[in-house]
């Protein structure tokens, strides 16, 4: 892959791929800042690309109603439209994938689309969901599009569609469920995007997030919110619960990706607190990197969202 010469801040794609991803682009542009990304939504299914809110959109294939489900059709649609996706993503220095795995579009076509930009030189990053555990027939496929797409991809992160509920204790509403689905997705792209972007007390630009990517295989990820006074109380202990889903997240990690929201100024003091809790875990040869940024609408008081890898 021949690396992208990059002249200026360096422009970062989001891509929402089938029903799901487009979806997910639809939650974030309707957020405050969603509109500074620049978005592009990638379907097969004409009626559904039209009432996307992306400013770019790409349909995929011949076919105008989709693929019926079917991972080939996906494949072929992208296949079919390689010079479309070339020309959108001319220029550009990094992109990020969003797709729901299970479905023909997003399975099929999500793959091909990261082949094609990482020929060009760009590399790319999927943020994609899994079924819920009762859907057995779209999880089997999802398991085939993901062992494409690792292939293809610099990493891939997964979030189950139960993870969110089941961390909650929630036996909640499938519209409920919906959004906090999206929340996760949303949460993650912005760690990225803002990282990359943004100023930061620490620095952390684009060569540090490819360098800590690179073969980091697939990655999972963990969010963790505070409010109010307590907001960094609450975040360190979460941190610090041996028994809690921190430590799990964290035993056998060989590389972790940290980075710290707050709504309002963020202090040293804060960043200092959460990182030496983090990195009291005895993992030897651990590969760390952080960042902070600022969201002032952020909805919570502090955000510290982890991603890890157990590759070294």
């Amino acid at each position: 892959m021949q690396a992208v010469e990059i002249v200026g801040p360096p422009r970062i794609v989001l891509m929402g791929v089938g029903d799901a991803g487009c979806n997910f682009l639809d939650a974030l542009l309707c957020l405050p800042g969603g509109e500074q990304l620049e978005c592009m939504a990638a379907n097969t299914d004409a009626a559904a690309l039209a009432r996307s809110h992306a400013s770019t959109k790409l349909h995929l294939g011949t076919s105008w109603a989709g693929t019926g489900g079917m991972i080939s059709a996906g494949r072929a649609a992208a296949k079919s439209s390689r010079r479309t996706i070339r020309n959108a993503l001319k220029h550009r220095h990094f992109l990020i994938l969003v797709a729901g795995l299970g479905g023909g579009t997003g399975t099929g076509s999500t793959p091909v689309i990261a082949k094609i930009a990482r020929k060009m030189g760009i590399p790319v990053i999927a943020i994609v969901t899994r079924p819920f555990s009762f859907e057995n027939g779209r999880e089997r496929l999802a398991r085939k599009g993901l062992r494409r797409l690792r292939r293809q991809t610099e990493a891939v992160i997964t979030v189950s569609n139960d993870e969110p509920g089941v961390r909650r204790g929630q036996d909640t509403t499938f519209n409920h469920m919906s959004r906090l689905i999206d929340k996760e997705v949303i949460n993650l792209v912005r760690c990225f995007t803002s990282t990359i972007l943004e100023p930061s007390m620490v620095n952390c630009d684009l060569s540090k997030v490819l360098d800590w990517l690179k073969g980091a295989g697939e990655l999972s990820a963990l969010c963790i919110t505070g409010t109010g006074e307590s907001a960094l109380q609450d975040v360190l202990a979460a941190v610090q619960a041996e028994d809690g889903i921190v430590a799990r997240q964290l035993d056998g990690t060989r590389r972790v990706f940290v980075t710290i929201t707050e709504s309002s100024a963020l202090t040293m003091s804060s960043v200092r607190k959460i990182v030496r809790t983090i990195e009291q875990y005895p993992a030897p040869d651990v590969f760390y990197i952080y960042a902070t940024t600022s969201e002032p609408d952020l909805g919570v008081d502090l955000r510290v969202t982890m991603i890890t890898s157990r590759i070294r």
